[in-house]
């Protein structure tokens, strides 16, 4: 994953009593540390099941095993592709606040996000408001911040020419994200996300 030439260690782990309300934790290592951690649970992924007249639900045996077989193919050869078909347009407009389309406009807004959660960390706050005004209002705020175009333009471009892999990950409702390492800022970035 990171290009280094050591193995790295991908892991997938999932803890709880029912198949439909996991804590899952998707962690990767490399050179003895860990290079990226996300975590989630998969309650949200059985809403439509939960909510199901009885007579429709799926039985037990068959939700674990459905599970199960999300899990097993967590990891399958179809999620990995080289960060070099990474595709954007030919000029980038920085204006865009998704992680949707343009990988520099995803990058973009995780660089602002962390540097939001940190200020509101110095100043003895919650990593993110609780409440949906304020926390919309936080977002609304990183929209605005500035950030380095050129070092953004820098990572993306260092991305397609090393081709590492980019991983593609589903997760939650409908939440699928794609990360790939970047040697210049020594850490993964999400490069597409979507719900």
């Amino acid at each position: 994953m990171t290009g280094d030439g050591r193995p790295d260690t991908l892991t997938l782990e999932a803890r709880g009593t029912r198949p439909d309300s996991l804590d899952v934790t998707f962690v990767i290592r490399g050179n003895g540390h860990e290079l990226f951690r996300d975590a989630w649970n998969n309650s949200d992924e059985f809403a439509d099941e939960r909510n199901a007249q009885p007579a429709k639900r799926i039985s037990p045996d068959s939700l674990a095993r459905r599970v199960r077989h999300e899990m097993d193919t967590f990891f399958d050869a179809a999620n990995f592709a080289s960060a070099a078909s990474l595709q954007s347009a030919p000029t980038w407009p920085p204006v865009s606040f998704d992680c949707k389309g343009d990988p520099r406009d995803c990058i973009a807004f995780h660089l602002r996000y962390e540097r939001g959660v940190a200020a509101r960390a110095r100043r003895g706050q919650d990593s993110t408001p609780a409440s949906t005004p304020e926390y919309g209002a936080f977002i609304d705020s990183l929209e605005h911040a500035p950030f380095d175009t050129a070092y953004v333009r820098r990572v993306v471009d260092e991305m397609r020419q090393r081709g590492l892999p980019a991983f593609t990950f589903s997760y939650g409702y409908e939440t699928t994200r794609s990360i790939t390492w970047s040697p210049m800022a020594g850490r993964f970035f999400p490069v597409f996300e979507c719900c």
